[in-house]
This record gives C-alpha cells, sequence and structure tokens, in this order.
C-alpha cells in the first residue's frame, strides 16, 4: 500500500477546549464537599437509629399482615433511595439493606404485590433465590451484613 502523507499546514490549528476558560463549573470532577454527603459515619448511623423498628415475626398473629408489609416495605425503599443518593451513604446505607433476607405477603415484586402465601407461592420463592443470589453471587461482600 502506498504511504498517504498528511499535510499539516492545511489543517486548521487545535484549539482548547472552551471549557476549560469558562466560568461554567466542570459537575463531573467536583466532590461534593457540603452538605448531607459530608456527615460523619456517626451520624449517618445516628439517622438509622431514628428508622421505625420492624417486628421480629412478620407474619405473628398479634399483628396485621399487610400493616407489617407495608411497614417492611416503607423500610426497605427507605433504606434503598439513601443508598442511593451518593457513594459515602451507599457504603454506610446498603449492608442495612441487606441485614435480613425475607419475603412475606404483600411484598412487591417487580411490578406486582404478592397476596397471600397460596397464591404467590412460586414469586415469593423465587425473590428468595433473587435475593440469595444477590448477596452469594453478586456481590459476596454483602454476605457478612446477612443476619
Amino acid at each position: 500500500m502506498p504511504q498517504v502523507e498528511l499535510k499539516t499546514d492545511i489543517l486548521p490549528p487545535r484549539r482548547r477546549s472552551r471549557r476549560l476558560n469558562s466560568n461554567v463549573p466542570d459537575f463531573e470532577s467536583q466532590e461534593n464537599t457540603k452538605g448531607l454527603a459530608t456527615l460523619p459515619d456517626e451520624l449517618y448511623v445516628e439517622i438509622i437509629s431514628h428508622l421505625p423498628t420492624l417486628p421480629e415475626n412478620p407474619l405473628g398473629v398479634e399483628r396485621e399482615p399487610s400493616s407489617d408489609a407495608d411497614l417492611r416495605t416503607a423500610h426497605r425503599e427507605l433504606l434503598v433511595t439513601l443508598s442511593q443518593t451518593c457513594h459515602n451513604m451507599r457504603r454506610i446505607f446498603r449492608p442495612n439493606i441487606w441485614k435480613r433476607i425475607e419475603v412475606f405477603p404483600g411484598m412487591r415484586i417487580g411490578h406486582t404485590v404478592a397476596r397471600g402465601w397460596g397464591e404467590a407461592t412460586g414469586k415469593l420463592a423465587l425473590e428468595v433465590l433473587r435475593q440469595l443470589e444477590i448477596v452469594t453471587i453478586r456481590d459476596p461482600s454483602l454476605a457478612k451484613d446477612v443476619q
């Protein structure tokens, strides 16, 4: 193949990015040095301690299972939301999401709600397998947090 010689004298001069010279901040390279993300870990632990406690027996006779399901769902969704706020909060709140591997009637699985043990047994069994796969195969570092 014949060698092609590039004529550099006809190419326009390279210009520096205007982004470097502008007063517009580069959000991709900035760290969050203010606000909730900069709190010490002890305050995150304090925030977690103020969350409502979950009952030990989700299907206890003395409680209404649907109210337990609502409480557990809201608790988990709150922890997921907090863990998705920033890297620092993810480090603190994500292990708390995986403290318990549990399924229960009234649990939201995908876009549906599993109503009762009878009709939703298959969905609940698949949900247990999904949660176990997450803590054993996808992210084994979470296994130490399961109690």
